[in-house]
């Protein structure tokens, strides 16, 4: 049988009531909406108990195996407190610091916040801008980050023109590493440049190409020499555009 344009075939528009549920089916299904929303409720409050949880935690780089592939070498515990120390003296109360590729100094900054160590400024913004995902542990202050994307998007782009302070490590010793981490420095910093701290750790090889970087932040060169706990062939220097008490500024000495 063939159904005309004018009196459509009763499976092709079924009456409404065949697609009423029953009264057992709709309290199931209220009863399972219910449940969704209950477990939503439970996973947040798991989230927010881990959170606080990872706050009152100590942790240490001995928590986090290096990955030579990702370029991976942890400062020894001398250098961490050293780089921490030099970017933090001073630094004004709510000031907001990012650690780029440099989660020694993080670990190291966190701990000292966590035990009430008086170098942390009061109300301190600390964020770890990171490739590393074992690092999403620290919530809300870990920021995914990829050199080979230097700018916006995510939670660096939150941090856009907001960062008092910056230290940074290149994860490689290369022109096109070195020249992105760079445009990071200068998308998260103040605008205010003569107000703003810049340390960027990496080999003594790329000491020109980091003079022209970051000539427009007065970076030099320092006498600090950077030790990494298991040691590295390629020597390494700290960068910086102030003085410390921990070294001194190399500048037209060489």
């Amino acid at each position: 049988m063939t159904s005309s344009p004018l009196s459509p075939s009763p499976h092709l528009n079924p009456p409404l009531t065949q697609h009423r549920l029953a009264p057992s089916t709709l309290l199931a299904l209220s009863q399972f909406l219910e449940e969704q929303d209950q477990q939503t409720a439970r996973f947040e409050s798991l989230r927010r108990a881990a959170s606080d949880a990872h706050a009152s935690r100590s942790f240490s780089m001995a928590d986090f195996s290096e990955d030579w592939q990702q370029s991976q070498f942890w400062y020894s515990s001398t250098t961490s407190a050293t780089l921490a120390a030099a970017l933090l003296h001073g630094l004004a109360e709510n000031a907001v610091v990012a650690l780029v590729s440099a989660p020694s100094v993080y670990v190291t900054i966190r701990e000292w916040r966590r035990v009430g160590d008086a170098r942390v400024p009061k109300g301190l913004k600390l964020r770890l801008l990171e490739f590393d995902k074992r690092f999403d542990v620290f919530a809300d202050e870990f920021v995914l980050y990829d050199f080979k994307q230097p700018v916006g998007g995510g939670g660096v782009g939150e941090l856009k023109g907001a960062v008092d302070a910056v230290l940074v490590d290149p994860p490689f010793l290369s022109p096109e590493c070195q020249t992105k981490t760079a445009l990071t420095v200068r998308y998260l910093l103040k605008p205010d440049a003569a107000n703003t701290r810049v340390m960027v750790c990496t080999g003594e090889r790329m000491l020109e190409l980091i003079l022209k970087l970051y000539r427009a932040n007065n970076v030099a060169e320092t006498t600090l020499e950077v030790e990494h706990t298991k040691g590295l062939s390629n020597e390494f220097r700290c960068y910086a555009n102030f003085e410390s008490a921990a070294w001194r500024l190399l500048e037209g000495e060489r």
